[in-house]
């Protein structure tokens, strides 16, 4: 199973009815954190910008290796 379809089973189970999220939300956030880094795709870069807005894993995945 893939960490976004556990992420997604994780949060049904624990979130009330309506509510959605995205694996991808934390990564705006997590920017300056030094124990993660965003390794860009062959060809792509990945600026502020791009991290700002952030909000899929489709999203996510175009610019970087996830």
């Amino acid at each position: 199973m893939e960490l976004n379809e556990l992420f997604n089973l994780y949060w049904r189970r624990i979130i009330p009815l309506g509510q959605t999220s995205s694996i991808a939300f934390p990564f705006s956030r997590l920017d300056r954190e030094p124990f993660r880094e965003l390794v860009p795709q062959q060809g792509t870069t990945i600026t502020p910008a791009i991290i700002n807005n952030t909000s899929s894993v489709t999203y996510l995945r175009k610019y970087s290796l996830v």
